[in-house]
């Protein structure tokens, strides 16, 4: 090999070492940040909403770092962004949303000093209603509510006896029974006066 081929094979070498190196450490550090997982998710439901969470791909900066929620009636609700995780940024919802459709507005500075933004869109349900408490039927006068009704006491038998169980006397019934003794004592004075009228008239 000459002399002019010999320094010609050299700078070839070197860029094809160069383009080795480009090829082994180039995806890492042209790779970009992106959005890996979020709560609330893409599309869905959520009928509570105390935080939102958003996980990337590379590690974040805590720095310039947005999170802004809008309800359903357009209000928009600033967040204060918080680093759990050198890739995560979580934000505290305080303030009551409107039911409807929601978004999640984000920006985020990537590791690398790039910004990221982009908007995640879900649907707060907000919580439901409490069922309302079934109540028990009004209490009425006669029977007051939560007491039992007392059931009426049989009357005891009356000691005392019936017509049926006093003796008979052999007295009519218009008759009152004083005046059966008068009737006998007048009897006896009648006939005790005829006994004395009768020995008067013999003598």
């Amino acid at each position: 090999m000459s002399v002019d081929a010999r320094s010609l094979a050299r700078p070839v070498l070197v860029l094809a070492a160069v383009a080795a190196l480009v090829l082994a450490w180039g995806p890492p550090a042209f790779a970009h940040t992106e959005l890996r997982a979020s709560t609330p998710e893409q599309g869905s439901t959520v009928e509570q909403l105390t935080e939102v969470r958003l996980e990337f791909t590379g590690d974040l900066l805590d720095i310039g770092a947005e999170l802004t929620l809008v309800d359903a009636d357009g209000a928009e609700h600033e967040l204060e962004p918080q680093f759990p995780s050198a890739n995560a940024v979580t934000g505290s919802v305080e303030d009551e949303l409107s039911a409807g459709e929601t978004e999640l507005r984000w920006r985020i500075v990537a590791e690398d000093g790039h910004p990221i933004e982009g908007v995640l869109a879900f649907t707060y349900a907000g919580a439901p209603e409490p069922e309302a408490p079934v109540e028990s039927p009004a209490a009425t006068d006669d029977e007051p509510a939560g007491e039992e009704v007392a059931t009426p006491a049989t009357p005891e038998a009356d000691p005392s006896p019936t017509a049926s169980t006093v003796p008979d006397s052999g007295a009519p019934d218009d008759i009152p029974t004083w005046v059966l003794p008068l009737l006998g004592v007048l009897a006896a004075g009648g006939a005790l006066v005829a006994i004395l009228a009768a020995r008067a008239r013999q003598r």
